[in-house]
């Protein structure tokens, strides 16, 4: 698992990498906030609100969650 944060242009992500796959099923779902549990339910809508966006990649046996909030200038 690894966990990095970082400046990309006008935003600011967060990352989260682990061991695993998602479908590409399961990851559409997750990204309008109808996964399984509250807690990715909750991130997408209070990153959605805050003008964020979240993306997540998978492939190769790894899964990478990315939370992308906007920077304040």
């Amino acid at each position: 698992m690894s966990i990095q944060s970082f400046r990309k242009d006008a935003w600011a992500v967060a990352e989260i990498a682990n061991t695993g796959d998602m479908s590409e099923e399961d990851r559409d779902r997750y990204l309008v906030g109808d996964g399984k549990g509250r807690g990715i339910h909750i991130t997408t809508r209070l990153v959605k609100r805050m003008g964020g966006k979240m993306e997540i990649e998978s492939g190769g046996g790894q899964i990478t969650f990315r939370v992308m909030l906007p920077l304040i200038k």
